[in-house]
């Protein structure tokens, strides 16, 4: 494996805790701006930090062991996604929300944040249709 790809996978795996992290920081933010109601809090979010988890953790280990599998890279990038998603919603809270134009392009935040999710369904759909080998099961499969 190439010291391009490891980094790669690197970067994708620390997203998870850079995610959580950003989650934190803006609900302090936020409630400090005197908005509690727009904080995420992570004790109503452990699945999904287990989700962003578990797909992080599956995808390094078959980018690692298998890098020219589709399928991990799938996995990769479904973590990316997850882990952005509210990143991007509390960014977007605190800049347009709770300080407005305190923070550049929140709105565009928001509006990523807000449509993030249906990339969500093209990686799983995708590791649906290249599992197990990479490939869709027959020609036929192309379309979809």
């Amino acid at each position: 494996m190439t010291a391009l790809r490891r980094a790669v996978v690197v970067v994708a795996v620390l997203t998870v805790p850079a995610g959580i992290a950003a989650v934190l920081v803006f609900d302090e933010l936020l409630r400090d701006a005197g908005r509690p109601e727009l904080t995420q809090g992570l004790r109503d979010g452990v699945v999904y930090i287990l989700a962003m988890a578990s797909a992080a953790i599956v995808g390094a280990g078959l980018a690692l062991r298998r890098p020219e599998h589709p399928v991990g890279w799938l996995f990769l990038g479904l973590a990316v996604l997850q882990a952005s998603g509210p990143a991007l919603i509390g960014y977007a809270a605190y800049g347009a929300i709770a300080r407005p134009d305190a923070l550049p392009l929140a709105t565009v935040a928001g509006l990523l944040a807000d449509s993030a999710f249906v990339l969500w369904f093209v990686c799983i759909a995708l590791v649906f249709l290249l599992t197990p080998d990479g490939r869709p099961p027959s020609s036929r499969w192309g379309w979809a």
